[in-house]
């Protein structure tokens, strides 16, 4: 199937920045924003695992909402 659509110039070249950011084409991008799709990046679909980071010994100290002593003038 065909779709042919008119586009103003500044349209045209924001939808190729938009493109060039995520490493698409401009057909790739158009087919992913006419479709209703997110764009993505680099063509390969990757699913956030949260929570990954768990365990890996990362410790923020007791203070950390504490305020710093070198702001006290400002507070």
């Amino acid at each position: 199937m065909t779709l042919t659509i008119s586009l103003d110039e500044e349209t045209v070249r924001r939808m190729k920045i938009e493109a060039q950011l995520l490493g698409l084409s401009v057909e790739e991008y158009a087919a992913s924003v006419l479709s209703r799709e997110r764009p993505l990046s680099g063509g390969d679909s990757k699913t956030r695992n949260f929570g990954w980071a768990a365990g890996m010994g990362i410790k923020i100290s007791d203070d950390f909402d504490e305020p710093l002593e070198e702001f006290k003038d400002y507070m």
